[in-house]
């Protein structure tokens, strides 16, 4: 008979086993084997830091040079100060609640902060993680030779941590390479960090745009992050424009000898409903599943995208062609002297109509025509001509060239002027379009749908509200900022918009961005104007022709970049005047004309003349009081 094991007895094995006996329900008993844990000795010896200023925070991270982070928030300012200030040679950050892609707007215009980071990522040396799951946790793992700091606490890794009067607290331990005790808790932190970088949407930032610049080659940096970093630039709106080549393409490209009148095209996935119904409402497109045709007198009609005009521009040849009530419109290629006398000499007739109406300084106002004239032709062109800008100055300014407002009073020849302008780019009636009743929906469409077109003809609206320009809402603020600074690209065409209003007020934020010309000027409405402008109208005009052979020449030469924005047209109208021995008329602007005269004064004396305000003597001074 076997003796009964003592129950309170552990025996020890070779390998350190421990054997334990237990009873079971049965009064039996059981030998189980237990193995001992190694019990991991901890370092206690941490410190702690409440950080009240900058200097706080840099005596805890200086002097490393690896960082590994989780932080709830960032600044692009304050990652690049842990290289520039910190000496810091690699650091990788893990953002949390999806605030990594708040980086994209802090970046905004901070174009040495885009190319340094892009610079760090793309060495190797940055990698910025982002997550949509709210990640809370603040933890910093620091290196340097022989030791690692770890950090615990409340400061996020961004100025907020630094203070002013905001207060964080911290915890560290300084572990040391070779104790193998600090090792072991090292690595109990480390693989804390590991399970923060495990969640399943996490992604890199910046990694598709290094992307797109490696396919990119020959852009621009700073072009390819506003690309990449524009919420409207997204995968319906590339389409979109991808769609309106593949029209444009067939529309143009057609030869007289083809009787298909139809354009065939194919819709991209990601194009959903609602854009395919812009196909169809607007373009009359007959969709079937993937596939959608088009008629090319549809397209290439001008009144079907709210007045914006198709053109296409041979940039090596400068062919160009237009689309205009139905039809393919061409550019000649070849005018005869004759034609340029002519037409120069046609366009001095029209400006000369100041002399019979009512005018305080004619001179002004005929020099205000023809650099009207100017800016119409030069149009055409603009985005050739920005790219070139883009060119040396994009990374200090990127601000688009300007648009042109006509300001004048009622029946000062704004809206015939308008008519006149398309007359001569097109040789085509067009009527301006009228923005009389315009609110804010109707503006942004014309905007949106301009910009999507892909011609640069440029867009004539007359007669716009006051709120347009006015007002803490004004009507085209947002469209007129975003038109150039953010939707466009070195790859896209947009148009200028000539904009005429009897409203002179003007906010800050437009007089950098629209160009306003003054017409002081009130004409009578004879009938021997009206019969002078139907003849003019009713007879061919080439000088646009002739202009634009020149401007395209002169482009494909290369030129020095000028403040002036018509200083190339300027050119390329006197070299026509000179080819056809024309004498340059007085009234010629050869710089702009708010340059030449002090058109704030002639306008001051507009004003008087017509009893549009009164002076009164008051203390000495002289008081104007301006009629509502």
């Amino acid at each position: 008979m076997l003796s009964e094991p003592n129950r309170n007895e552990n025996k020890k094995n070779p390998v350190g086993e421990i054997e334990k006996y237990q009873m079971t329900l049965d009064n039996s008993m059981i030998k189980n084997k237990v193995y001992p844990s190694k019990k991991l000795k901890i370092n206690s010896d941490f410190k702690t830091i409440v950080l009240r200023n900058k200097r706080n925070w840099d005596s805890l991270f200086k002097g490393y040079k690896k960082m590994r982070a989780i932080t709830y928030m960032s600044s692009p300012d304050f990652i690049l100060n842990q290289f520039d200030d910190l000496g810091f040679e690699y650091v990788e950050v893990l953002i949390g609640e999806g605030l990594a892609s708040d980086l994209k707007s802090n970046l905004e215009n901070k174009n040495n902060s885009i190319e340094r980071i892009m610079e760090l990522i793309t060495n190797n040396s940055l990698k910025i993680y982002g997550t949509k799951a709210r990640v809370h946790t603040k933890m910093y793992l620091l290196s340097k030779e022989g030791e690692t700091r770890v950090i615990i606490g409340s400061p996020n890794l961004s100025y907020n941590a630094q203070g002013t009067r905001q207060r964080e607290y911290a915890v560290y331990w300084d572990l040391s390479d070779n104790m193998p005790n600090d090792q072991k808790l090292l690595s109990l932190f480390e693989d804390d960090f590991l399970q923060f970088m495990k969640e399943p949407d996490i992604i890199e930032f910046m990694d598709d745009l290094i992307k797109l610049c490696q396919s990119n080659t020959d852009s621009d940096i700073i072009e390819m992050y506003q690309l990449w970093s524009r919420n409207k630039i997204d995968n319906q709106s590339i389409a979109i424009r991808a769609i309106f080549d593949q029209i444009k393409g067939q529309a143009f490209n057609q030869t007289l000898e083809e009787n298909d009148d139809l354009i065939r095209i194919n819709i991209p996935e990601v194009v959903k409903t609602g854009q395919k119904k812009f196909l169809s409402n607007t373009l009359g497109a007959k969709i079937s599943g993937k596939r959608a045709s088009i008629n090319v007198s549809k397209y290439l009609d001008h009144r079907t995208m709210q007045g914006t005009v198709p053109m296409q521009l041979n940039e090596q040849t400068g062919e160009i062609k237009f689309g205009i009530a139905g039809e393919m419109v061409r550019v000649p290629q070849i005018v005869q002297k004759k034609s340029i006398f002519e037409g120069l000499e046609d366009i001095e007739r029209y400006i000369n109509t100041v002399d019979r109406a009512v005018c305080a300084h004619p001179e002004s106002v005929k020099m205000t025509m023809m650099e009207t004239v100017l800016f119409s032709m030069a149009a055409p062109f603009i985005n050739l001509l920005h790219r070139e800008k883009m060119k040396v100055t994009g990374r200090v300014n990127r601000r688009g060239p300007s648009h042109l407002l006509i300001y004048g009073p009622g029946h000062n020849g704004k809206t015939a002027l308008g008519r006149y302008l398309n007359y001569l780019l097109t040789g085509k009636m067009i009527e301006p379009i009228s923005g009389k009743q315009w609110g804010k929906k109707q503006w942004e469409n014309l905007f949106s749908q301009s910009q999507i077109a892909d011609s640069s003809f440029p867009i004539i609206v007359d007669d716009i509200k006051d709120t347009c320009f006015r007002g803490k809402r004004a009507t085209l603020e947002g469209p007129i900022k975003s038109h150039w600074e953010e939707n466009w690209n070195s790859k896209l065409n947009f148009p200028v918009f000539i904009l005429n209003t009897n409203h002179e007020d003007l906010e800050e934020w437009a007089k950098t961005r629209v160009r306003r010309l003054e017409f002081n000027v009130k004409f009578k409405g004879g009938s021997s104007d009206v019969k002078l402008l139907n003849d003019l109208m009713s007879k061919e005009n080439n000088i646009f022709a002739a202009f634009s052979k020149e401007y395209v020449s002169q482009l494909t030469k290369g030129f020095d970049y000028q403040e002036d924005e018509l200083y190339l047209a300027r050119k390329v109208m006197i070299n026509l005047y000179e080819s056809v021995s024309r004498e340059l008329p007085n009234y010629f602007p050869i710089k702009p004309p708010e340059k030449i005269y002090d058109m704030d004064a002639i306008s001051c004396f507009d004003k008087r003349r017509y009893g549009l305000f009164r002076e009164r003597k008051v203390k000495g001074a002289i008081r104007l009081e301006f009629s509502s």
